[in-house]
Parts: structure tokens; C-alpha cells; sequence
């Protein structure tokens, strides 16, 4: 009973990592395309609460960089302009977004919101990316628990066999590289052999997303490999959830 209670209390403390980050940056003009500087961004998750803030450069850009991945809400203001919110700006591990607003003339006070959310331009990699979200790592069925057979669903992927088979793009099991929040987990002595897989175990219940990288990789994904599994763990949110499948694991445990 001891055990079972201590590695209840180690599963409640856990807190995963972030280490597999974005950059976020963009451009603020006015109607007549000429550019604003000193205006203002603020950048908040509103799942956490998290919240960032940086001014527009004399040439009217701006960059934030080591932004985890997560839905964004982007706010710019102005004095003499209204003030524009877009919401829902998805940021994938790994994967940059630029994210441009142009102000309209007009009081701070009055606001332009863009419900739907703004297309994400890629301007800054010519990456070739795709991303397994957390609602489809919850949904999609498999046959383990295991993520990494998630990524046998993904464009590039052949899988002959089994899932630990598979390769990308065709590319030998020695170009592939499989990091958990920013960190290696691949077994260095099988990787050129048998490299489609994790060293350390990813159970779907931790993981947030993950991103397949197959194409004109920069400096920061392309150290290792000329493909990239990145894994993003759950950070958590300000809202309280359990799971019971940590529960059966740890009963299956204390049984043993």
C-alpha cells in the first residue's frame, strides 16, 4: 500500500518539460502598407495564463523566439489605432510561424477581433512539416500505447512490416531522429540499424503533439537527421483533470 500511495504522489508531481519551442514573429503596418514601429505585442495561453510582451522595431517587426507549443492569442496596440486581437494561433514544436497585422485608424478602446483565427505563414523555413495534435493522439486507434506508431499515419511514412520497420522518405534508419521536449532518445548502438523508435518509453497520456520534420531542416532540427520525430510533452493548464489509465498502471504494478 506504501508503494502504491508513493507512486500515486509521483504521478500527481510530475511536471513535463518544454523544450521543443517555436519562434513567433510578424510585421504591424498601417492601412496604407507603411510600417508601425513601437507597437505594442502582447502574446498570452490562455490554457495556462502565460503571457508575453514585446514592441515592433523601427522597421515595424517583431520576433519571439522559445515560444512553447501551445493556441495563442496575438493582441496589438497602438496609440491612434484600433486595436486588432487575433485569436487561436497555433504554435507546432519546432515549427515558426509568422503572424502580420495591419492597424486600422482609431481610438485604442475600439477593438478588431479575427475569431477564426489567422492563417500561419511559414516565412521563415522552408521546413516541410506535419503535426499529430493531442486530440488525435487521444483518438486515432493503435495498437500499443506506444506514440511513436502514431507516426506510421503520417505523409513519408512506409511501414513494410510493423511499425518498428518503418522508414521516411526512404531514408535509412541512421538519418532519423527521435527527440522527447528537445533531447535525444534514441539508442545510439541500434540507431543506424533500428532507428525507428524511442529509448524511453512515450505513453500517448504525455505527450501534447508530435512533429514530423522531412524536408529542408534547419540548424535547429537538422543536427542529427535528416528526418525528425520531435515529441512535446503536456505542460499542463489551470484546469484540474484525472486520467484512470495512470490508476490501472499503478494497481497492475502494486499486484506484481
Amino acid at each position: 500500500m506504501k508503494k502504491l500511495l508513493a507512486l500515486l504522489l509521483l504521478c500527481a508531481a510530475v511536471a513535463y518539460p518544454q523544450g521543443a519551442t517555436s519562434v513567433m514573429s510578424g510585421t504591424v503596418s498601417d492601412p496604407q502598407g507603411a510600417v508601425i514601429p513601437g507597437a505594442d505585442i502582447a502574446i498570452a495561453n490562455p490554457a495556462t495564463g502565460q503571457r508575453f510582451k514585446i514592441s515592433t522595431s523601427e522597421k515595424g517587426e517583431w520576433a519571439l523566439s522559445a515560444l512553447p507549443p501551445a493556441s495563442y492569442k496575438v493582441t496589438v496596440t497602438k496609440v491612434g489605432f484600433k486595436t486588432v486581437t487575433i485569436d487561436n494561433v497555433v504554435m507546432n514544436a519546432g515549427v515558426p510561424a509568422t503572424v502580420n497585422a495591419r492597424l486600422e485608424i482609431g481610438q485604442t478602446s475600439d477593438s478588431i477581433v479575427v475569431e477564426a483565427g489567422q492563417d500561419i505563414l511559414q516565412t521563415e523555413s522552408a521546413t516541410l512539416s506535419s503535426t499529430v495534435q493531442a486530440r488525435q493522439v487521444a483518438e486515432i486507434p493503435f495498437a500499443t500505447r506506444n506514440a511513436v506508431e502514431l507516426m506510421v499515419t503520417q505523409p513519408g511514412v512506409a511501414t513494410p512490416g510493423n511499425p518498428r520497420s518503418s522508414s521516411i522518405n526512404g531514408l535509412p534508419k541512421g538519418a532519423l531522429n527521435v527527440t522527447i521536449d528537445g533531447m535525444n532518445t534514441q539508442d545510439s548502438l541500434l540507431k543506424s540499424s533500428d532507428g525507428f523508435f524511442s529509448y524511453i518509453y512515450t505513453p500517448i497520456d504525455a505527450v501534447e503533439e508530435i512533429t514530423l520534420s522531412t524536408s529542408a531542416t534547419d540548424a535547429q532540427n537538422g543536427g542529427e537527421g535528416a528526418a525528425n520525430i520531435r515529441f512535446t510533452t503536456r505542460s499542463g493548464t489551470n484546469s484540474f483533470h484525472g486520467g484512470v489509465r495512470c490508476m490501472s498502471t499503478l494497481l497492475r504494478y502494486q499486484e506484481a
